[in-house]
């Protein structure tokens, strides 16, 4: 296992700049996993149950102004 640091900007603005500190890659993909499942909640509030694919996290992460993962 790999200690790894996610940095992450999630809108244009400077301020948003942020970095998480994860135990392993695995760990940091779940974190990147755990921002769409946030953004869906806020998106759809009301929905108890809110299917999604690999394919729809990275089209939010290539989205993203930066995100990066150092190992």
């Amino acid at each position: 296992m790999s200690h790894t640091i996610l940095l992450v900007q999630k809108t244009t603005a400077a301020s948003s700049k942020t970095y998480i500190e994860c135990s392993s890659v695995a760990a940091a993909m779940d974190e990147v996993i755990s921002m769409y499942e946030e953004y869906l909640k806020n998106k759809y509030p009301h929905k108890e149950r809110i299917e999604f694919d690999v394919n729809e996290v990275l089209e939010m992460v290539y989205k993203l102004p930066d995100c990066a993962a150092l190992v």
